[in-house]
């Protein structure tokens, strides 16, 4: 259970992240359309402040320029003149369509940072780039894994108690098998193992077992009765 617990928690972690990177790259896309694309090529800062203004609270959006420069974002800081080329969310990955990244923001909460490619005419002509304390995911990843934690819970709690009327049923037959035993070992052959109704294993032990028995009690018979014949033999002459 400890390890298909761990191992699930992996999987979750590493699938809903995946999952809100893919819902980050579909926030961005908000961003970038034909407007936005007319903006940036007229290097329209106000109409591009007021695109952006659509974000949402939970995080910050940021268009860029082919070359890098910033030219709008939510926090209404434009800084023409600050490059973002170098960062690792410029990286974009082909087969996923956006590049990211998670580090420290000013050196105290760590943020993830995706940016996609605005593309016309199958030139790239600027960036947008959506970022979002990471805290957000992992909160929901967290409820998540209570969730699990709960579920396994029951599931042990469930699993003992099977186990346990499961081992009664294996156990309570083996310890008749083992009193009856130390009956015929003394000498009682009159004891039998009284398991009805069981097709398994242990019935078939405990049948075996009673043939033995039966055997041991008729091959007795017959030895006591040769003895009473020899010694009905040995008498008549005397």
């Amino acid at each position: 259970f400890l390890i298909v617990l761990l191992t699930t928690s992996f999987f979750i972690r590493k699938t809903y992240f995946s999952y809100a990177l893919h819902d980050l790259k579909d926030d961005a896309g908000l961003f970038v359309d034909a407007l936005t694309k007319d903006a940036i090529m007229r290097k329209d800062v106000e109409l591009l402040k007021k695109i952006v203004e659509k974000a949402e609270g939970s995080y910050e959006i940021e268009i860029f320029d082919q070359k890098g420069a910033m030219l709008a974002d939510t926090k209404e800081k434009v800084l023409h003149k600050c490059q973002a080329f170098g960062k690792d969310e410029f990286n974009i990955i082909p087969s996923k369509g956006y590049g990211y990244a998670v580090r420290e923001k000013e050196g105290k909460t760590k943020v993830v940072y995706l940016a996609i490619p605005i593309i016309e005419k199958n030139s790239v002509m600027g960036f947008v780039r959506i970022s979002t304390p990471l805290s957000y995911i992992k909160n929901t990843i967290n409820k998540l894994w209570l969730y699990v934690i709960f579920i396994f819970i029951f599931a042990m709690a469930g699993s003992s108690i099977v186990s346990f009327f499961l081992s009664r049923s294996i156990s309570s037959p083996l310890l008749k098998v083992t009193k009856v035993a130390k009956e015929v070992a003394s000498g009682n052959l009159r004891e039998r193992i009284d398991i009805k109704d069981r097709k398994d294993e242990i019935g078939t032990l405990a049948n075996t077992f009673n043939d033995m028995v039966e055997r041991l009690n008729n091959a007795q018979k017959e030895r006591k009765k040769i003895i009473d014949n020899i010694s009905h033999e040995l008498l008549t002459p005397i």
